[in-house]
């Protein structure tokens, strides 16, 4: 594990800490950003307990979690943007997109594998969701009361931490396969984003106490 990778895993747990320290009534209606991290957490403690306690490879772990994550950031997004015929619009994506990733984990990249289509599918429909509440739900909102807004800074992050994700899981086959390059320089991009993807975390969760 890398410094970096060190370092971020700390700042998951900081963000699962202070995303529970809010007061329940509160964090209720991000209750679905508090189990993402919590998934994020157990993710990572599984994938290096894998590698350097049981020596395993422990990819399914991680496999699971990207099925698990998108629906819960789809039923965040319902619930803050107040979609109309939110139902209809939500659980197909849900649903479509978790048939395409049980497909990918048993037949296609496997159960070992990382499964790189599934996460560049997922942060192609995270940008897109993000997006669409940016310059949606929350450009209508007065700017001094956007900006004060919990889900205005989680949006960001996801738009900029997922952008960067999706160019690496794209490239990841070419870089592994063709390449033949070991993935430790995308590792600790990805980690680096990572820090300032909780980062911005934090400071939503700060407006959460608002």
């Amino acid at each position: 594990m890398t410094v970096v990778g060190q370092i971020q895993n700390a700042f998951i747990a900081i963000s699962v800490v202070l995303f529970f320290l809010v007061p329940k009534e509160k964090r209720q209606p991000y209750i679905q950003l508090g189990l993402i991290l919590v998934c994020s957490l157990i993710s990572e403690a599984i994938g290096w307990t894998g590698i350097f306690v049981f020596h395993r490879n422990m990819n399914l772990a991680p496999n699971l979690l990207t099925i698990a994550y998108l629906p819960l950031t789809v039923l965040l997004y319902r619930k803050q943007n107040n979609w109309k015929n939110g139902d209809f619009i939500a659980y197909p994506v849900i649903i479509a997109f978790t048939i395409f990733a049980v497909i990918n984990l048993f037949f296609i990249q496997g159960v070992t594998g990382i499964n790189s289509y599934s996460r560049a599918l997922a942060s192609f429909l995270y940008i897109i969701m993000s997006i669409t509440y940016l310059f949606g739900y929350a450009a209508e909102l007065p700017k001094e009361v956007r900006v004060k807004h919990p889900m205005y800074w989680i949006s960001i992050a996801i738009v900029l931490y997922n952008s960067i994700v999706m160019y690496i899981v794209i490239w990841f086959e070419y870089v592994v396969d063709v390449l033949r390059s070991n993935l430790i320089n995308m590792l600790i991009v990805h980690n680096m984003v990572g820090l300032g993807y909780y980062m911005v975390f934090w400071y939503a969760i700060k407006l959460m106490r608002r």
